[in-house]
């Protein structure tokens, strides 16, 4: 699954004024898509191509379908963590 920045974190010319102009209009987390499927009988489920807010006002979307482990007999949660990388750099 890739994921494409939509409003690049700590861009020096606009970051911080879009993060202030719709701070109080955007909630974080996932805004559209993220929908949880089980996948065919097997304890995975499937996560449609969503767009999320960061807590630092980036805009995240991906373009795939995801299909994750689920456990047994125990709350599962769906986190997404997202890590700043500089350009030119792999995490």
């Amino acid at each position: 699954m890739a994921l494409k920045l939509v409003l690049k974190w700590k861009n020096p010319d606009a970051s911080a004024d879009v993060n202030l102009r719709f701070k109080d209009v955007f909630n974080k987390g996932f805004v559209t898509g993220g929908t949880l499927t089980p996948a065919g009988g097997t304890l995975e489920v499937d996560v449609s191509p969503f767009t999320l807010v960061t807590f630092d006002g980036a805009v995240v979307t991906s373009d795939a379908v995801a299909t994750l482990p689920v456990v047994d007999g125990v709350l599962n949660y769906l986190v997404s963590r997202g890590v700043g990388v500089p350009r030119g750099q792999r995490a």
